[in-house]
């Protein structure tokens, strides 16, 4: 198992996207009853746009896992993708008595 970070590139977000992301959350829409997705998005496209505005900022980074013996330099299209995650910085406005998390 290997982690790449993920960078804030179209193909290779989208295809986090399109195999982690998209059903990861369909199964939520489908067993969790306040969770859902809009019937009429195309949801990988606007996933994808939006991911890749937020990794190209300071506060947001996600790392892919990839299944592969081989060394894998980045997230190729037959490097098998099997899970991911992401941290982001919350920053705290100056009306809260608390440090950015």
């Amino acid at each position: 198992m290997q982690l790449r970070r993920l960078p804030a590139a179209e193909s290779p977000v989208r295809r986090v996207v399109e195999t982690l992301w998209h059903p990861y959350h369909r199964e939520l829409a489908a067993t969790v009853e306040r969770f859902g997705l809009a019937d009429d998005a195309d949801h990988v496209t606007a996933q994808t746009e939006f991911l890749c505005d937020r990794l190209d900022t300071d506060s947001y980074r996600a790392w892919v896992a990839i299944d592969d013996d081989r060394v894998v330099a980045d997230l190729t299209a037959d490097a098998e993708l099997v899970g991911f995650v992401a941290v982001g910085r919350d920053e705290a406005p100056d009306n809260f008595d608390r440090p950015d998390r």
